[in-house]
């Protein structure tokens, strides 16, 4: 079977954003949201540094896509690929990736991570084109609640003048360098659908919290409480307070990844009433 493959830039034309979600629907396992996983969100944001490696057989019947997407501005890509499960382990996929890592060297990609869910066979096709493991998140939910507003801090959009306090949070929490965090700040107030907030208590801001909407969820994308104002509560009141804001939107759930290995954080959001629904890993090109 004659195949060919091309490539298309975000932001994508509504013909081939079809085409990718009728693949995606056919590829869909376990109940496993695909559309999630390539990032839909970012295929029309004409902002988003990314791009699709499409091939089609001789009846330009789509046969299977790859999703990349740089989402920082730093020049590295995140990206997943799905064929159409009667046209696998023909090698498609191969040849997706290998169109996929000529993007690469054409853009001068400072480099590049996997994203699969939890499973033997993604597993090991990465595996096959060079590809370690290197991390995984479980995604957290929790339904929207509403809840009375006699908080005990108060939540607030973000203001130009937080912004040293974010960089000092980000590098408490996540070991973000400051040019990281000026990329997140700015990502997160100019983008639609993204919020900051910061959480003061007194005069002080103790804790900063990322939102996303993504189609009927809130997501939360990074939240940092200060490491002198842990265990006092305030990330079950920001838990909460997120879970009734997506209540006065009208969502459907509240959502979060969370690194495995973080039992601590884990524990922390399971007591707030999340439950893991899902496991994303992460493989990185390895150098041999």
């Amino acid at each position: 079977m004659d195949i060919y493959v091309m490539r298309a830039t975000y932001p994508v034309d509504d013909e081939t954003i079809q085409e990718v979600k009728d693949l995606l629907e056919a590829s869909q396992e376990l109940n496993k949201d695909l559309s999630l996983l390539m990032k839909e969100d970012l295929w029309k944001n004409a902002e988003c540094k990314g791009f699709m490696i499409l091939a089609y057989n001789e009846q330009d019947q789509l046969l299977g896509v790859l999703c990349a997407s740089d989402m920082f501005g730093f020049n590295t890509y995140e990206w997943s690929i799905a064929v159409h499960p009667q046209f696998r382990r023909i090698g498609i996929g191969t040849a997706i990736f290998q169109a996929f890592a000529n993007a690469l060297l054409e853009r001068g990609a400072m480099g590049d991570m996997a994203v699969a869910y939890h499973e033997e066979a993604s597993a090991l096709f990465l595996e096959k084109l060079g590809y370690d493991f290197s991390s995984a998140e479980a995604t957290l939910q929790v339904l929207p609640q509403h809840h009375p507003e006699n908080w005990n801090r108060t939540i607030r959009p973000y203001k130009e003048d937080d912004k040293n306090k974010v960089i000092a949070l980000m590098q408490e929490g996540f070991s973000d360098l400051p040019e990281e965090t000026e990329e997140l700040i700015y990502y997160n107030t100019n983008t639609e659908g993204r919020m900051l907030y910061m959480v003061d208590e007194l005069d002080e801001s103790v804790a900063t919290v990322t939102l996303a909407e993504e189609r009927e969820s809130l997501w939360i994308t990074a939240f940092v409480v200060g490491e002198e104002h842990q265990k006092r509560g305030i990330g079950s009141e920001v838990l909460q307070w997120v879970r009734h804001k997506a209540s006065e939107k009208g969502m459907e759930s509240v959502l979060l990844d969370v690194e495995v290995e973080n039992q601590n954080a884990l524990r922390i959001y399971q007591n707030n009433d999340f439950t893991i629904i899902q496991q994303i890993d992460y493989f990185v090109k390895n150098n041999e």
